[in-house]
């Protein structure tokens, strides 16, 4: 499934949101409780917004310190 969406929706990173969705796309379809969120996603944001790209390339947060209290 993953190959799959990577085509129709552009790449994204293991562990990344958009993986996890698209996995829980695949489960929900098979099984027809739902449907798919993966393409309303796109559509509404499509692979240019922001939103987007948060959601295929997490990054680690930068706007904290360890070992302060």
């Amino acid at each position: 499934m993953r190959n799959k969406a990577k085509r129709k929706f552009g790449q994204f990173e293991s562990r990344s949101v958009l993986d996890v969705i698209a996995s829980l796309d695949d489960m929900a379809c098979r099984t027809k409780v739902a449907d798919p969120l993966l393409p309303e996603l796109f559509a509404d944001y499509g692979r240019n917004s922001a939103l987007w790209q948060g959601l295929a390339k997490p990054q680690s947060p930068r706007d904290h310190t360890y070992g302060e209290l």
